[in-house]
């Protein structure tokens, strides 16, 4: 038994091998996710960023040129919202063919986890297991899925806003490894206006990716290494684009009109203190303690068997990104309510975390082997089981839309612009997914769907009708 799993071992751990099944993973999960991706289909602000932001006139001019979303993105700042670049992708993905948008949807998520896995194994051989590994965790732990890899203005607000962090990361991850790197004057230019892009995507990845890199710059400056101006610009920008985002007065605009909603309006401030500690602790507690705890045993195994020549810097790395993720946690106190969706920036700095410390802690004995091949097996039957479910719900999901689509377009047919709807959409309980319209045809999705489909309204119908 010993000897053949030693055998497949080495056979299967073979840079040729890795390679060849690596390239295979890619394949495998970029079919996975692009099958989900045509399926799903538009939603809720998808039908609103079709359509130039402009809500001080009740626009309903649809975007029709890049131009266009400069114009709405600029109305957006002011009366919304400051995620301008991740709403510009957003709008930018409605407004080109559907069918290009679903497959640069499907790139940037494998090119987001190929990043990740890039970093983590830095300086190792192929791994084809730690790509398929890191996919595998993301599809399980993240409570909104299909809101940030499918949904179209979802993804563009994490899963594109992820990968554009990580990309400004890598740099500067290179260069905390190397202690060395060219300074010529147009690299500074390129990295502050690079650092402002990926400093206005997304509030709390943002902040924790400022973090990260004063972490780790502040570590080298500690050696006396002396660093770049491009390192520092890049900060620099960072924290501009950061604060422009936070800064947007359509924030406030947006943060009042949620309390109105919540009922916060007149609650004191001593009892908004408390609400939103509430939600921070209710929302993250336990989460926080299954990562901090994970992350505890292979740090632990890290110190007591890790094998690896610059020891003290991948253990300062995976803590600053275990800080960083803590940091993208803590920041989200000012917000009244908790989404699911800010979980993407804090999951992959977790993992990153501890992927740091997985890479290089060797399995060598049998006993480790089995263990790892135990759970790897597990991992891959909870995902088997979890996309199977995700597919199916969302094969429902579009073809409920299709038919819904079809209906309204023969109500439109027979001059009938007040849409009642009676197949309402039914998911199991504990879907991710629900039914986008309501009974009320003045809520917000009803009004965009009306939009959208140039109706006068839309609602669903009551069952006593």
């Amino acid at each position: 038994m010993k000897s053949i799993m030693n055998n497949v071992s080495s056979f299967l751990s073979r840079k040729g091998v890795q390679k060849i099944l690596l390239y295979l993973a890619v394949t495998l999960f970029f079919g996975l996710v692009y099958i989900l991706n045509i399926l799903f289909p538009l939603q809720a602000d998808d039908w609103g960023y079709s359509f130039i932001v402009d809500a001080a006139n009740n626009s309903t001019v649809r975007v029709h040129s890049i131009f266009d979303i400069f114009v709405s993105q600029y109305n957006h700042y002011f009366e919304w919202g400051g995620r301008s670049v991740v709403h510009f992708i957003a709008q930018f993905l409605l407004f080109i063919d559907i069918r290009i948008a679903k497959l640069l949807n499907s790139f940037v998520y494998i090119g987001l986890f190929f990043m990740i896995y890039a970093i983590i194994n830095k300086g190792k051989k192929p791994n084809a297991g730690l790509f398929i590994f890191l996919n595998i965790i993301m599809w399980l732990i993240q409570p909104a899925f299909s809101i940030v890899i499918l949904w179209l203005t979802g993804s563009a607000n994490y899963l594109w806003g992820a990968l554009l962090l990580i990309l400004f990361i890598y740099p500067y991850y290179l260069f905390f490894l190397k202690k060395s790197s060219n300074d010529p004057f147009f690299k500074s230019i390129l990295f502050l206006f690079a650092g402002v892009i990926c400093g206005w995507t997304n509030e709390n990845s943002s902040l924790a990716m400022i973090a990260l890199l004063v972490m780790l710059m502040g570590y080298l400056k500690y050696q006396k290494i002396k660093l770049p101006n491009w390192v520092i610009w890049g900060i620099i920008g960072a924290c501009v684009g950061a604060a422009m985002m936070i800064l947007a007065p359509g924030n406030a605009v947006r943060a009042s009109m949620l309390s109105d909603n919540l009922g916060l309006s007149e609650v004191s401030n001593f009892k908004l203190l408390k609400i939103r500690l509430y939600n921070l602790y209710n929302a993250g507690a336990l989460r926080l303690s299954v990562f901090t705890a994970i992350y505890a045993v292979f740090l632990f195994l890290f110190l007591k068997i890790g094998e690896v020549k610059n020891r003290m810097e991948i253990l300062f790395l995976s803590f600053a990104f275990f800080v960083s993720a803590l940091v993208g946690f803590v920041v989200l106190y000012p917000v009244p309510y908790f989404p699911r969706d800010v979980w993407t920036g804090i999951h992959i700095f977790f993992i990153m975390a501890i992927g740091l410390l997985y890479v290089n802690i060797p399995f060598d004995n049998l006993f480790m082997k089995v263990c790892r091949l135990v759970v790897f097996l597990g991992l891959v039957a909870a995902f088997i089981n979890h996309y199977t479910i995700l597919y199916k719900e969302v094969d429902y999901f579009s073809v409920k839309s299709k038919e819904r689509e079809l209906f309204v377009e023969q109500e439109k047919a027979k001059g009938i612009k007040d849409v009642i709807v009676s197949d309402q959409m039914v998911f199991p309980s504990g879907s991710l997914l629900g039914e986008p319209l309501s009974y009320d045809k003045g809520y917000w999705t009803n009004v965009l769907y009306a939009r959208y489909y140039n109706l006068n309204s839309v609602r669903l119908k009551w069952t006593d009708e």
